[in-house]
């Protein structure tokens, strides 16, 4: 589900909770991670959701940003997510995770440029 907000960025609301907020402009979905919550360790993988990531799709996302706590941003292709990324269900429905390896890495020096409004 999506909440339209101003500058036309939409939040993005599973249940009650609050995902991400993706830019419907520049086709960037953009989310705040935990390593301990959204790693997987085995994979050494990021895992989102799947249903998610096909809502994103249909809306035209391009881009997924997860900026971690510790300040460093990840940024992929959603297309690379879905071509690469393993599927699992680990009892929160089916999710999929992209190996770290495959994420590029952003200058946690440049994080302004990729702030995150949530």
């Amino acid at each position: 589900m999506a909440i339209q907000t101003k500058f036309n960025s939409q939040k993005i609301i599973s249940g009650s909770k609050l995902i991400g907020i993706y830019d419907p402009i520049t086709g960037v979905f953009t989310k705040r991670v935990d390593r301990k919550r959204h790693f997987l360790k085995i994979l050494q993988a990021w895992g989102s959701d799947k249903e998610i990531l096909r809502e994103l799709a249909l809306k035209g996302c391009r881009i997924v940003r997860l900026i971690e706590k510790s300040g460093l941003v990840y940024e992929a292709p959603l297309e690379l997510i879905f071509s690469r990324g393993i599927e699992k269900d680990l009892g929160f429905g089916p999710q999929v995770f992209l190996p770290e390896k495959e994420w590029e890495v952003k200058d946690p020096a440049q994080r302004g440029l990729f702030e995150c409004p949530v």
